[in-house]
C-alpha cells in the first residue's frame, strides 16, 4: 500500500490553481485545513481528503493493480452484505441464495484478479523465452487468489442451519450477514 502523508495545515497553492478536493466529500480542502493524501503509483492521481472525513477504500491506495483488483472483490462484497435487508425476503432459503450470489460474485472478480496475475507471468515468460523466479512467484499469486475465491464460495454452505422456529428471522439474517462479513474478512487476509 503506498505511503499516506498528513499535512497538518493546507497551504494556498503556489501556481495559483483552486486547492485540492476532498475525494470523500467533494468539498475544496481548504488553507489551514487538516488533510491527508497519497499517490499509489508515480503514474496515478493524487487522492486527497480531509483528515476528518473517510478514508478512501484500500484497493484506491493500493499501488499493485493486480492486488487492488482483488481488494475491490471484497470491498463491493462488503457493501453488497451491509445493503442487505433481511425484511425483503420471505424465506431464510430465498435469504441465503441472496448472500450465495454475492459470494459467487466476490469469487468471480477474485478470478479475474488471479488472471491477470496469470497474465503478468505469461507475460514474462514470452519476454524472456523461459520461466524464470518472477513468473513462478506470479503463478503462485494466481493459484493463491484462485484458493481465496474457492473458499469465499464456499462460505453461505458454512453458515448455522436456517432460523430456529422460536428465533426471529430478522434477527438470525442480520447474525449471518455479520458472520459472512467477519468471514469475508478472514478470507482477504489470505490474499497474497
Amino acid at each position: 500500500m503506498s505511503q499516506i502523508t498528513h499535512v497538518a495545515s493546507a497551504r494556498a497553492r503556489k501556481d495559483g490553481r483552486d486547492n485540492y478536493r476532498c475525494y470523500a466529500c467533494h468539498e475544496p480542502i481548504e488553507v489551514g485545513q487538516a488533510y491527508d493524501w497519497t499517490q499509489p503509483s508515480r503514474y496515478s492521481a493524487r487522492i486527497n481528503w480531509h483528515s476528518t472525513c473517510p478514508r478512501p477504500p484500500g484497493s484506491m491506495l493500493e499501488s499493485n493493480d493486480k492486488r487492488a483488483a482483488a481488494m475491490a472483490a471484497f470491498e463491493g462484497g462488503y457493501s453488497d452484505l451491509e445493503a442487505t435487508e433481511p425484511a425483503g425476503f420471505d424465506n431464510p432459503e430465498n435469504f441465503l441464495d441472496s448472500l450465495r450470489e454475492i459470494t459467487n460474485a466476490v469469487a468471480e472478480n477474485l478470478r479475474e484478479a488471479g488472471e491477470m496475475w496469470r497474465e503478468a507471468a505469461s507475460n514474462i515468460e514470452d519476454g524472456f523465452g523461459h520461466p524464470t523466479s518472477m513468473s513462478e512467484e506470479f503463478e503462485s499469486y494466481a493459484d493463491d487468489v484462485d484458493g481465496v475465491a474457492d473458499e469465499v464460495e464456499g462460505l453461505v454452505d458454512e453458515l448455522n442451519d436456517p432460523a430456529e422456529d422460536d428465533e426471529d428471522f430478522a434477527s438470525w439474517a442480520d447474525e449471518k450477514i455479520s458472520d459472512l462479513i467477519a468471514a469475508l474478512g478472514d478470507c482477504e487476509g489470505n490474499l497474497p
